[in-house]
Formats: C-alpha cells, structure tokens, sequence
C-alpha cells in the first residue's frame, strides 16, 4: 500500500508534460501511422504528402479487388472440378480445370501478398513523412552533379 502511496504522489509531483517546441504544428508520426492503418493514404493526407494518398489508396484498393476476383476464380473452378468428377469427364478436361484452377490459386496469393506489402508500405510511408514534415529543404543545402576528369562527381553545398 505504501509502494502505491509513493507512486501516485510522484505521478502527481511530475504531472508537467514536456513537449518539443520544434514538433508544435507538425503532424504526429504515430498519428499518421495509426490513420494509415485504418485507411491507406489517410496517413499521408494527415502528413501533408496529399500527393501520395490516392497512390496508396488506389494501389491497396487494386489489390484487394485482385485477390478477391482471383479467390471467386479459383472457387469456381473448384466447384466445375466437382461437378465434371462427378459427371465423369475425362483426364484431359479434369487436368486442365485443375491446371486453371491452380494459376488462379497462384494469382490470389502473388496478389494478397502485393496487399500486404502495399498497406505496410503505406503506413511506413506516412509515419516517415510526419517525421519528415518540419525538416527543412531550402535552397541552402544543394546537392548538384559537376563534370570532372573521371566522369561525373556531386558537390554537396552548405550555405550559412
């Protein structure tokens, strides 16, 4: 009971919140992360990237209608490998339904699998552009290509 006693009154000691006066007005990256991952692209329109959320929003919303449109493939082939079993259809046919079959079981998973690393993308994505959002990009940092002897070398410049 003591042990409690002691936090509860260092909690309420310690009640003041520090904040990085550099963050204030800026995006929260956990923020952007969480969006993400509730709608892919929301994150990025939260970060300020608005370019980048139809891109995310299109590209997971492709794959989903890819796996779901392949699983209905392969479903349907499953039930005409049924039937033609039991309507006794020859080796030929039944091999080539399964042979179907299975391109469609192939095309469902490559296209789950873009799902997946598309939404984590996503969500990686806006959590790094909130992070990213205050960081300055003037002209005063230059990164420019200049011809040398061997080739071609960059030339990073700093201006104060």
């Amino acid at each position: 009971m003591l042990g409690a006693l002691c936090v509860v009154q260092a909690a309420a000691s310690g009640d003041s919140v520090r904040v990085d006066s550099a963050r204030v007005g800026l995006p929260s990256p956990t923020g952007a992360l969480l969006r993400s991952l509730v709608l892919p692209g929301w994150g990025q329109w939260y970060a300020g990237a608005y370019w980048k959320a139809p891109v995310f929003l299109a590209g997971n919303a492709l794959c989903a209608v890819l796996t779901v449109t392949n699983q209905r493939r392969y479903a349907e082939l499953q039930r005409q490998i049924a039937d033609a079993s039991a309507g006794g259809a020859d080796a030929l046919e039944l091999f080539r339904l399964r042979a179907l079959r299975d391109a469609y079981a192939q095309r469902r998973d490559l296209a789950l699998a873009g799902w997946v690393a598309a939404y984590l993308l996503a969500a990686v994505d806006a959590y790094v552009s909130a992070h990213l959002a205050g960081f300055d990009v003037s002209e005063r940092l230059s990164c420019v290509p200049i011809p040398a002897a061997s080739g071609w070398a960059f030339a990073v410049q700093l201006r104060w």
